[in-house]
């Protein structure tokens, strides 16, 4: 039921570095009535004049459109993509702009990507597959098979989250310090937003975590990552989100 915009937002990512993501935000009144002065001529009667004249949208006029809500018949929003995304219908969104059958929003950030095949083989699965691994992870030090299916796991959910009903958590530790866990997070929400992952603590309490959560929410970005995890996640807001 909110009006609301895309727009780049600056958040922290690790070692607190500010990073910018797309984010739905809402439209306040003055947002609003740039965009209907921008949408139509308005005039107003000039009693001295004796005619009608250049004028301003009436602010009764914007704030009656917000009040309306879901009922001001503009497109809903469900969210925002940054690259090509294959519904779990075969159905490929890749052209850019608003995708009226799942409200997603696809803002390629300036990349050209190449078509993807409509009906893709086995063969190109695997070619694809050669790419994450030689070119993407490595020169990661896993530990085993098992850590580095982990890696292709957190690209692949990352790109087709939009895609999914839910997501796992993808948690990762490292053996060593500077073994480059924040950067593989970082490879993880790069390869879907064309940013770095903006990152949340956990705070003092389960409390303090939820309004972390929370403030992340409200932003509709799409990846977070929860930085120095020092004891279990809890807090009612995390049971309750579908990620």
């Amino acid at each position: 039921g909110q009006l609301v915009s895309i727009a780049d937002i600056g958040l922290l990512g690790c070692d607190e570095k500010k990073v910018t993501t797309l984010a739905i935000v809402e439209q306040d009144e003055y947002g609003l009535l740039e965009i209907a002065a921008a949408s139509a001529q308005y005039e107003k009667y000039d009693g001295r004049a004796k005619k009608h004249i250049p004028a301003d949208p009436p602010m009764a006029l914007v704030r009656t459109w917000r009040a309306r809500k879901s009922e001001s018949r503009l497109p809903s929003l469900s969210g925002i993509i940054s690259t090509p995304l294959i519904l779990p219908t075969g159905r490929i969104i890749e052209a850019p702009g608003y995708d009226a059958a799942t409200g997603l929003f696809f803002n390629p950030l300036g990349v050209e990507f190449p078509p993807v095949p409509t009906n893709p083989t086995q063969d190109d699965a695997r070619a694809a597959m050669l790419v994450l691994e030689n070119d993407l992870l490595a020169e990661f030090p896993f530990v085993d098979e098992a850590s580095k299916a982990v890696a292709l796991s957190g690209l692949l959910t990352s790109v087709s989250r939009k895609a999914l009903d839910f997501a796992f958590m993808h948690a990762v530790t490292a053996p060593a310090y500077g073994s480059g866990k924040s950067f593989l997070i970082d490879v993880f929400c790069m390869l879907a937003t064309g940013r770095c992952a903006p990152v949340t603590g956990q705070g003092r309490t389960s409390e303090e975590f939820d309004k972390h959560l929370d403030a992340h929410l409200l932003t509709s970005a799409g990846h977070l990552a929860i930085d120095n995890i020092s004891r279990p996640l809890e807090g009612e807001k995390l049971r309750k989100i579908r990620w």
